[in-house]
């Protein structure tokens, strides 16, 4: 069996999904709700939004930076996930081969949580030149547009809390936990 998360990406899953959909239901339950536009924007954008930064603050890597330790983690959630599952045998230390770290944390819940905030951009920029070369120029546009914005500064500001929390997610390496320094 492939493992698609784990409890930690499980829990970023289920906490960004009710902060993104709490608002929209106590504002419905109000009479105050939002409309369908505006509930389908914020919607997506709070949902990645927090994941990521939930997992830019639980997540943790030995190697410093964005792209470096998430593809560190990656190997490191994948290799272990097969060591589990079909006995291969963690890497030999003395050797150049990959080292499972058994400290470093990942949330991963189909793909790492970080990237969520990513994705709805990437998502949403495909709607909007979707619906530009499939519609002729009105006022819609201009509200997709918006909500292309919206995800892209939601992007910005996941990646400057990443870049803010870098050395917070910063464990030591494992020659340095085992004395080898």
């Amino acid at each position: 069996m492939i493992v698609f998360f784990n409890l930690r990406g499980l829990v970023g899953i289920v906490l960004a999904w009710a902060i993104a959909t709490v608002p929209v239901l106590v504002a419905e339950v109000s009479g105050h709700g939002f409309s369908d536009e505006a509930a389908l924007m914020f919607m997506p954008v709070a949902f990645g939004l927090f994941s990521s930064l939930y997992a830019f603050t639980y997540d943790r890597c030995d190697r410093r930076g964005l792209v470096g330790s998430y593809w560190l983690n990656m190997k490191n959630f994948l290799y272990a996930t097969i060591w589990q599952h079909f006995g291969a045998p963690w890497a030999d230390p003395h050797t150049s081969k990959f080292v499972v770290h058994p400290q470093r944390r990942l949330c991963y819940a189909i793909c790492p949580l970080a990237l969520n905030v990513y994705l709805v951009v990437l998502v949403s920029a495909v709607f909007w030149f979707w619906r530009i070369s499939t519609d002729d120029l009105s006022t819609t546009h201009a509200q997709h547009f918006r909500h292309l914005l919206v995800c892209v500064v939601a992007a910005i500001f996941a990646t400057l809390y990443a870049l803010a929390t870098r050395d917070h997610r910063l464990i030591p390496p494992l020659a340095e936990q085992e004395g080898g320094g």
